[in-house]
């Protein structure tokens, strides 16, 4: 992600194209591939293979509560999706932030997450989770 804005932009502008589909009504997904083997991407998707980091928590079949400060997050696909192409479910769902870095001065997104335990949204949200796609380098 060396140009992060622009990229997010990009790919949600070439979604929007390819199906005809009006920028305002789309949305970006994430699905995490650990242990899947279909791992393409199509032209409303990308692939993030290395690099995420998840703040606040871990990541076990979903966000699970942990005492570390970070963990790396298995490679994830972000999708663009219509939001009017049905009700989405929420269920055990959380609207992650995505920051350029662990800095968090550049928000680039937010996704929905999947939570593996049955905690509150307050509890996620005072841990401060949060995804970051890029590691600064120690000085």
């Amino acid at each position: 992600m060396f140009i992060p804005e622009a990229y997010i932009t990009a790919s949600r502008q070439a979604a929007a194209q390819s199906h005809n589909w009006s920028l305002e009504n789309l949305e970006i997904h994430v699905e995490i591939l650990s242990g899947k083997t279909d791992t393409t991407a199509d032209e409303t998707s990308f692939i993030v293979k290395e690099g995420l980091m998840i703040e606040g928590a871990a990541w076990k079949n979903g966000l699970v509560p942990t005492l570390d400060i970070a963990h790396p997050l298995p490679p994830a696909k972000f999708t663009w999706k219509r939001k009017d192409l049905g009700p989405s479910t929420p269920s055990k769902k959380l609207t992650i932030p995505v920051y350029l870095s662990e800095t968090r001065s550049e928000f680039l997104f937010a996704v929905d997450m999947d939570s593996a335990v049955d905690l509150p949204p307050i509890s996620w949200y005072q841990r401060g989770v949060a995804v970051t796609v890029w590691k600064l380098p120690i000085a």
